[in-house]
């Protein structure tokens, strides 16, 4: 039988559990393309900042499991000092790069107030997480993302979806930059799927608050899928580590950012390896099935609105958004034309 929906009414049995996700870097919460999931998510989440990490439980209460332990993860086990600073979204195990960041009116967020000793671990350290087979990777360490996934060999292998952040320039001393995730990544048989850079830092000087000055992003958020079908192609598919679950997990992923095309070209590699069943594949062929949102009904002013939007760049487009958000709750200064 053919359901609408089919992949966000999957059960928590048919995943074999829910879609097990590791979070590091984990202060603040998920992008909210992950609240469609937040029900079949099982979340182990690492927050050396010892009052953000406790303030994490009651955060993601509507998870199917959430567990978050107070220690950083790097490249080795043992104590590292940790940079205090002034912004605590800046704190990292790098030093900042003052000579760069002086030159920037967002410096002093990095500006260090003290050092702290703090237990380092590798994830492949952990020997109470060595049994679950991770799906997605969460990784926002200031600029400690290669040494972070080169100690993880057995995670990256198992897991299919890795969302980065990633500076594009050296705020930090030895940071790990864009430029050198992307062939470790491709290396590994990931894809970029998406790219968005956050929004542009100015410069400390006469300009910086110059409406017509975009200032210069700094940052990145890319999100990389695994590429089963090149993997097959090679001959290094190995369909005996592939349950049903495990399948309808992947796929469960590609379809929160609604790459519904690769997402069907997998289910087709793995129906073709007899993983998912006849009527899961059925169901997967209707692109309804893969719809995780709830469906709206907008009013033409809205749809007007929102398609003219598509006219700008991509950058322009995604500080709109930002500008709407803030600014959605104000009343409508045509607010005849709405009635």
């Amino acid at each position: 039988m053919i359901m609408n929906k089919f992949l966000k009414n999957l059960s928590i049995n048919d995943l074999n559990g829910g879609i097990n996700i590791i979070d590091i870097g984990a202060i603040g919460s998920l992008d909210p393309t992950w609240n469609n999931l937040l029900s079949k998510l099982n979340i182990i989440g690492f927050e050396p900042n010892l009052e953000a990490c406790s303030e994490l439980k009651d955060l993601y209460r509507n998870f199917n499991k959430a567990e978050f332990f107070p220690f950083a993860i790097g490249g080795i086990d043992g104590v590292s000092k940790i940079n205090i600073t002034e912004h605590e979204e800046c704190y990292s195990l790098l030093k900042p790069n003052k000579e760069w960041l002086k030159r920037f009116n967002y410096g002093d967020y990095f500006e260090v107030l003290k050092e702290s000793e703090v237990n380092t671990k590798t994830l492949e350290s952990m020997s109470n997480i060595q049994h679950i087979d991770f799906d997605a990777i969460k990784i926002d360490a200031q600029g400690m993302e290669l040494p972070i996934l080169n100690s993880a060999n057995n995670i990256l292998s198992s897991a299919f979806y890795v969302e980065l952040e990633t500076g594009l320039q050296e705020n930090y001393h030895k940071e790990t930059t864009l430029d050198q995730v992307m062939p470790f990544m491709r290396d590994r048989d990931f894809l970029l799927f998406d790219l968005k850079t956050q929004p542009p830092e100015p410069r400390k000087n006469l300009f910086a608050q110059h409406e017509e000055s975009f200032g210069q992003p700094m940052a990145s958020e890319g999100i990389w899928l695994k590429d089963y079908v090149a993997l097959d192609s090679k001959g290094n598919f190995d369909k005996e580590k592939f349950s049903r679950g495990k399948a309808l997990r992947v796929l469960l992923l590609a379809a929160k950012d609604q790459h519904y095309d690769f997402g069907y070209e997998l289910a087709q590699l793995f129906y073709s390896k007899g993983i998912i069943y006849q009527n899961d594949f059925d169901n997967l062929s209707e692109l309804k099935s893969w719809f995780l949102h709830d469906e709206v009904n907008y009013n033409k002013l809205s749809l007007l609105a929102a398609n003219f939007v598509r006219l700008f760049p991509t950058q322009i487009r995604y500080e709109i958004s930002q500008i709407v958000h803030d600014i959605s709750k104000k009343p409508s200064i045509l607010g005849f034309l709405t009635k």
